[in-house]
């Protein structure tokens, strides 16, 4: 499908649409308004571990805003462990269906809910409309900005990256931003000598992943040359993926670690090195300031790029991409990063820890 077929597409759904939208704002007239206080917070964060890990701003910024008020986050199941991991959450609630979501959040009175969501997915704006709290902001984009009195439009955000996305949310609130990195406090104590690198070389689509068999080769490198002990990891979806790394790289120091949200929090924290494709993982590392290797294809390099002095990314920057297209048939841009690259990355990333006396001989 061509992008002006698929502009055309959604552009329709985003017309067809509008009506509900409109009947639902008739059917539902809230009579709260603003008062002098924020007493209690709601963030709506229902995506992904990097979503939520390049929101940590705009929470942070939220709490000094706001001090003496309660902030709690919506997120799916799995990522209860890593919102109990952040300081600044006073309440994490889980979204087990539309209706008991719904329910809970009107019940509760928020002062003021935020739909962090940088997309045209209409369920978290209208939970967002449905708490009835008397101020709610969100992004615009395809109508859903009319269950917001408080939205940021597509056009401000051209050129940003996803945290400065996302700190855009602040404005129309009147707060100005403060804290622009993202940041999880955790104890980090691990053992000194031996070089700790962890793998994770799941992504969310397809195209986002580098080669199985390129992982497995850095890894059976990093142990050979510099005596490492190598995690891959990934969720329970990939068992298959990480079980063919470990056995092709053949070494007992390279283990495989299927650890649940907060344990793959705690597992990175231990890592002295992450190697990586462009996932959730690589923004948790850069939030537990863990420096980084990752590869990035079809991803929009201007939104997802780290901000850290300490993160590596390789892309080749080809015409095609980025895509943002889920399969790639082709796949050139991973095709082109070679296993050399990513080795000679590694290597620089353990002498600037050297360098500051962080790692090993």
């Amino acid at each position: 499908m061509d992008k002006n077929t698929k502009r055309f597409i959604v552009a329709l759904y985003f017309f067809l649409r509008l009506p509900a939208i409109v009947l639902i704002r008739m059917l539902f007239c809230f009579d709260r308004r603003p008062g002098s206080q924020i007493g209690k917070i709601l963030v709506i964060r229902l995506d992904r571990i990097g979503d939520f890990v390049t929101s940590l701003p705009v929470i942070d910024n939220l709490k000094a805003a706001y001090p003496n008020a309660g902030l709690d986050v919506l997120v799916r199941p799995y990522m209860r462990g890593l919102a109990r991991l952040c300081n600044n959450i006073d309440g994490v609630i889980e979204y087990r269906g539309f209706a008991r979501a719904s329910a809970h959040i009107r019940k509760a009175r928020y002062d003021l809910v935020i739909d962090l969501l940088y997309d045209y997915k209409l369920l978290p704006a209208l939970l967002a409309f449905l708490s009835a709290a008397p101020l709610r902001a969100g992004f615009a984009w395809g109508y859903r900005e009319l269950f917001f009195n408080r939205a940021v439009r597509q056009k401000d955000l051209q050129g940003k990256n996803m945290i400065a996305v996302h700190l855009e949310i602040l404005k129309p609130l009147g707060i100005q931003a403060q804290v622009t990195v993202p940041r999880i406090r955790i104890d980090k104590k691990k053992p000194g000598g031996q070089l700790v690198l962890g793998i994770h070389p799941g992504g969310h689509f397809p195209s986002q992943c580098w080669h199985k068999d390129r992982f497995s080769a850095v890894a059976q490198w990093a142990v050979e040359r510099h005596h490492a002990r190598v995690y891959v990891f990934a969720g329970p979806d990939e068992k298959e993926l990480v079980s063919y790394i470990v056995n092709a790289a053949n070494h007992k120091d390279v283990r495989a670690v299927f650890p649940d949200t907060e344990g793959l929090v705690r597992l990175i924290s231990q890592c002295d090195i992450l190697l990586c494709n462009n996932s959730g993982p690589l923004h948790v590392a850069t939030a537990l300031e863990v420096p980084t290797v990752s590869t990035m294809g079809p991803t929009d390099p201007l939104l997802w790029m780290p901000q850290s002095p300490e993160a590596i990314a390789i892309s080749k920057h080809l015409l095609c991409s980025p895509c943002g297209r889920a399969v790639c048939a082709g796949h050139a841009c991973m095709d082109s990063i070679t296993v050399e690259e990513v080795e000679k990355a590694v290597e620089v990333q353990i002498h600037r820890l050297r360098q500051k006396q962080r790692l090993f001989t």
